[in-house]
């Protein structure tokens, strides 16, 4: 398969009811056609079909800020965690009169939904600032919330409050903390409260800010990422080294998995990395000053092109950055010749065989 190149796409605007307000998280829908904004107090949802021209559907509004949002991979559905701990479903359809419809869920006793991750559109674990919580969630009946379990506090460590919650597969769960990852087994049946057992606990030196489903852990150290593999009985780290003269990577670094590689957000800057540490891609902001406050990633179901989503600076007012995939046009040549002499070959072994 031909290399993808990477190419600026129309910027999303600022909305006039969002442009004073820090946007705290970016995610796209399965099929990477829509993306939701967490802004402000509200959840900003547009359609990118359109390279050339993103459609604003409308907005979530709720009583208080938006923290955190991700996406249903079966169907065109978002959830979004807030400050006062509602948890609300959005479900997302251009071809409705009514393009979102949002409800209420769930509430955490006022405790704010900081941060989540969802397995198989019904599993979601949800970080608050004391634990971390399983609920069992479903995007076709939206009122259909239910409170599984609390995970067990850890034991043995400097800081109890979580830093980052990653479903491995339906039975095993990454839960990281300041110095140490969490691998519980989890057992759900039916409407019994779920059975945790602590199958791992990994000694960590810096932040987890991304595990991948088959176990490997990106960690942000003071001037690298480290990779932790999680699944091998002999935990081995790898660096993945960065220039001496490129900046340290803070508490503001913004970073995860994409696909095979690392997606770093810096100061007016984002990088695309191999896991050996070889510069892909540099994307260059509008403001060179500021950091990247939230970025997101999403891959077309049926081109396989990809879109990148990212945002910078203080509030939303910039608006949000986005660059899109395509193959060169010696490349796509290249594959239609192929099907068209697939399809030619096809109709000669038909006529062949009556």
């Amino acid at each position: 398969m031909p290399p993808l190149v990477w190419r600026p796409a129309s910027p999303i605007p600022s909305h006039t009811s969002t442009s004073r307000c820090v946007i705290s998280d970016m995610c796209f829908s399965a099929d990477a056609r829509y993306l939701a904004i967490a802004c402000g107090t509200s959840v900003q949802f547009w359609d990118l079909s359109n390279n050339d021209a993103p459609l604003y559907l409308g907005c979530l509004k709720a009583p208080q800020k938006a923290l955190c949002v991700t996406s249903f991979r079966e169907t065109s559905a978002f959830v979004s965690g807030h400050e006062d701990g509602a948890l609300c479903v959005t479900r997302v359809n251009h071809t409705y009169q009514e393009p979102i419809r949002a409800n209420l869920v769930e509430a955490f006793h006022c405790e704010a939904a900081v941060s989540f991750s969802l397995f198989d559109d019904r599993l979601l674990a949800v970080i608050t600032p004391s634990n971390v919580r399983l609920y069992a969630v479903s995007a076709l009946h939206i009122a259909s919330v239910r409170l599984v379990a609390t995970v067990p506090f850890p034991k043995a460590t400097l800081d109890p409050m979580p830093r980052t919650v990653h479903w491995l597969t339906s039975q095993q769960l990454a839960v990281s903390y300041a110095d140490a990852i969490f691998i519980w087994g989890v057992e759900v049946c039916g409407r019994d409260p779920a059975r945790f057992k602590l199958f791992n606990k990994i000694p960590i030196t810096g932040s987890v800010v991304d595990i991948t489903a088959d176990g490997l852990a990106l960690i942000r150290a003071p001037q690298s990422f480290k990779l932790l593999s999680l699944s091998t009985k002999h935990d081995s780290e790898t660096i993945v080294r960065r220039s001496r003269l490129m900046t340290g990577l803070g508490p503001g670094t913004k970073a995860k998995f994409v696909d095979d590689t690392i997606f770093e957000g810096s100061i007016g800057k984002a990088y695309l990395w191999e896991l050996s540490g070889r510069r892909l891609q540099t994307f260059l902001l509008h403001s060179s000053r500021d950091w990247v406050c939230a970025f997101a990633y999403g891959k077309e179901t049926k081109t396989g092109c990809a879109r990148v989503a990212v945002a910078a600076g203080p509030n939303a007012s910039d608006g949000v950055a986005i660059w899109v995939t395509h193959m060169p046009q010696n490349s796509v040549k290249t594959v239609l010749l192929f099907c068209l002499m697939a399809s030619l070959i096809a109709v000669v072994v038909w006529n062949d065989f009556f």
